[in-house]
C-alpha cells in the first residue's frame, strides 16, 4: 500500500512539473517592458563618477540593467559567477559592471574582462575571466521602456514587440502619459481586477462611480482566441474578429475582447472619454496586457 501511495504521489508531482514547465515556456516566449528608459542612467565615461546598475526580477530571474558607454541598455543574471553576489548591488567603472564583493568588472555580453586580485597579463587571469561569464538576457529600447525576453542568450527580433499597442501612443492626436507603480500582489490579481468593471461603484465610490450606478453588467464577446479557426493577434485591438467566439478558459495563450456597454454608463458624469458610444471595451492579450477603450 505504502508504495503505490508513493508511486501516485511521485506521478502527481511530475504530471504538476510538467504542467508548470510548458506554461514557462510559453511565458518566456515573449518581450517584458521591466523599466522605464528614463530610469537607466549611462555608464561614466571614467571611474570618478558612482552610478548605479538596476535590479529587477523577471518571471523569478534576478536581472541587473544597465548601459554601458554609448547609452545601449544590457541585462545579465543578477548573480556574480564568482561568489554569487548580486550584482545589481555594484556600480559601472570605465562602461562595465563591477562586482561590489571582488571587483570583478563584466562587459555588456556579460564576458569577464577583468579580476583585481590577478595580474592582467598572467596566465591565470587569462584562464579565469575565459570561465568566468555572466548570463547575458536579450534587450531592447523602445516606446520609452526596456524590454527583455526572458530566455538568455536566445536571438530575437524586435519585430515580435506589441507594437500594435502603441499605434494610439505614437500617433501625434494623442497625448501619452507613462507611470509606474510597484504593488505587493501576483499580477495576475491586478489583470483580473482591470477586467472587471462591476467592483467600481463599490470599490471607487464617488470617484469613478456610484453605489446607485450598479447596473447588470452583461458582456458581449468581440473577439476570442479561442475559436475554433484562431486568430492573428497582431491587429486585435483594431480589428474585432467576426468568427465564432468560444468560452474564455485558463488555456495559457488565450486572448480575448469584451464589450461592456453598461461601463460606458457606468462612467457617464465621472469619465468624458468613456462615455462615448466607442467606448467600454476590455481586452487581454496574455501574459500580461490588458487594454481598455
Amino acid at each position: 500500500t505504502i508504495s503505490v501511495r508513493t508511486h501516485t504521489h511521485t506521478l502527481s508531482l511530475s504530471l504538476v512539473s510538467t504542467i508548470l514547465s510548458v506554461m514557462t515556456s510559453h511565458l518566456r516566449e515573449c518581450w517584458y517592458p521591466v523599466v522605464r528608459s528614463d530610469d537607466l542612467c549611462e555608464a561614466p565615461l571614467s571611474g570618478s563618477s558612482l552610478v548605479r546598475p538596476y535590479g529587477i526580477r523577471l518571471l523569478g530571474d534576478p536581472l541587473v540593467l544597465f548601459r554601458e558607454v554609448g547609452g545601449r541598455v544590457c541585462a545579465l543574471s543578477d548573480r556574480c559567477p564568482h561568489r554569487s553576489a548580486p550584482l545589481s548591488l555594484g556600480r559601472l567603472r570605465d562602461g562595465r559592471l563591477e562586482c561590489t564583493y571582488h571587483g570583478w568588472q563584466f562587459d555588456a555580453q556579460g564576458a569577464c574582462q577583468r579580476i583585481p586580485s590577478l595580474a592582467p597579463d598572467s596566465r591565470e587571469h587569462q584562464r579565469r575571466t575565459r570561465q568566468a561569464a555572466a548570463t547575458s538576457y536579450p534587450t531592447h529600447e523602445q516606446y520609452g521602456f526596456v524590454w527583455v525576453w526572458p530566455q538568455p542568450g536566445a536571438e530575437v527580433d524586435s519585430a515580435l514587440l506589441p507594437h500594435h499597442l502603441f499605434t494610439r501612443t505614437s500617433s501625434p492626436e494623442w497625448i501619452a502619459n507613462h507611470g509606474m507603480r510597484d504593488l505587493e500582489i501576483d499580477h495576475g490579481l491586478m489583470i483580473e481586477n482591470l477586467l472587471d468593471p462591476s467592483h467600481l461603484p463599490f470599490t471607487h465610490e464617488n470617484t469613478l462611480a456610484k453605489r446607485s450606478d450598479a447596473e447588470d453588467m452583461s458582456m458581449d464577446v468581440v473577439y476570442d482566441s479561442l475559436g475554433e479557426e484562431g486568430t492573428d493577434l497582431s491587429d486585435e485591438c483594431s480589428q474585432p474578429t467576426e468568427k465564432q467566439p468560444t468560452i474564455i478558459t485558463e488555456e495559457i495563450r488565450a486572448a480575448a475582447k469584451r464589450r461592456v456597454p453598461g461601463f460606458s454608463r457606468l462612467l457617464q458624469g465621472h469619465c468624458k472619454r468613456a462615455s462615448k458610444p466607442d467606448s467600454g471595451y476590455f481586452s487581454f492579450i496574455p501574459p500580461y496586457t490588458v487594454v481598455l477603450d
